[in-house]
């Protein structure tokens, strides 16, 4: 079984505290986003945890926990967002030079190959035309080429709960021209300095311009670092994503980076209540199960391939 912590939210920025408290007592309650009242309680053995995926714009608290994450057994690996927007876009992060420290100095405790790059969203508006995106992913490059092998890149997409902010921000619709013209552009960049480029869940098909479909929740890369593993395509992902299954035991409507094209929050209200309801303790990520609410234990097995033994 994989871990993803998390899609809806960043644990290690946010809850770095809470999750270690998880990995101690080796379980963790989750709540679908639809199933108020019905909780699942997931076990965080090492014996049947593959790997452990972390989504990040900023994994600083968690990293002096790294060594006890290894001590434990957890084979991990990072997905960390590192945009150029200005603040008016992602509002709560620490500045770009002390998120390229953050980078540089993960890649050199944990090894490039679990440290991946998202550029991601690319966002058009007057003042984030084509040009800007090219010559701020090469400035970029430079940098954190030298510490990952593979960036990820993907286009915005618009939901009901950052329409209006990315509307009042001026953002322009990505026709295929334009999309062609950056996707060739990025590529050409990352070939120069020697770095893999990866689309997320984009339909086009770029692989004569060296841009190969990404799984962000990769079997491959986790067969390298762990174990092979036999497991499927997770169903429940948005067309066009190619991640391998996994377990999510984030929370929608917690991050407090206030990035305006978020999809997974909905309003300032809602993330303050839930960070206000928030306890380490608890097993669930915001507030407890109550006493009337049921919790459901769910088999969960390592998917390694078995290796037969001739003795």
């Amino acid at each position: 079984m994989i871990i993803s912590a998390s899609r809806r939210t960043d644990i290690p920025a946010f809850y770095s505290e809470w999750f270690m408290n998880r990995l101690r007592e080796k379980k963790v309650v989750i709540q679908g986003p639809k199933t108020k009242g019905k909780y699942t309680e997931i076990s965080l053995d090492p014996e049947v945890v593959d790997c452990i995926v972390f989504w990040t714009k900023n994994p600083s608290p968690l990293i002096p926990h790294l060594k006890e994450i290894d001590e434990r057994g957890y084979p991990y690996y990072f997905q960390f967002t590192l945009n150029p927007y200005p603040t008016h876009i992602e509002p709560h992060l620490p500045t770009k030079k002390q998120l390229v420290d953050v980078f540089r100095n993960l890649s050199i405790r944990i090894g490039m190959e679990k440290v991946i790059w998202r550029y991601d969203p690319i966002i058009l508006t007057p003042d984030h035309p084509i040009s800007y995106h090219v010559k701020t992913f090469e400035d970029m490059v430079k940098v954190l080429g030298k510490y990952t092998s593979r960036c990820v890149v993907s286009f915005l997409d618009t939901y009901e709960s950052n329409r209006q902010a990315l509307s009042e921000l001026g953002s322009e619709f990505i026709d295929s021209d334009s999309r062609f013209i950056l996707a060739r552009e990025f590529s050409q960049i990352a070939q120069t300095y020697g770095l893999e480029l990866y689309s997320c869940s984009e339909a086009e098909n770029w692989e004569n311009l060296k841009i190969s479909h990404g799984a962000c929740i990769d079997p491959q890369l986790i067969s390298r670092i762990s174990a092979p593993l036999k497991i499927k395509k997770d169903p429940n992902q948005r067309p066009g994503c190619r991640c391998a299954e996994s377990i999510d035991i984030g929370a929608y409507e917690s991050c407090s980076h206030g990035c305006i094209y978020c999809y997974a929050n909905h309003s300032l209200e809602g993330v303050l209540r839930h960070r206000e309801a928030h306890d380490p303790k608890s097993p669930l990520l915001i507030g407890w199960p109550k006493k009337e609410d049921q919790v459901i234990i769910k088999e969960i097995v390592s998917k390694k391939e078995k290796q037969m033994s001739l003795f």
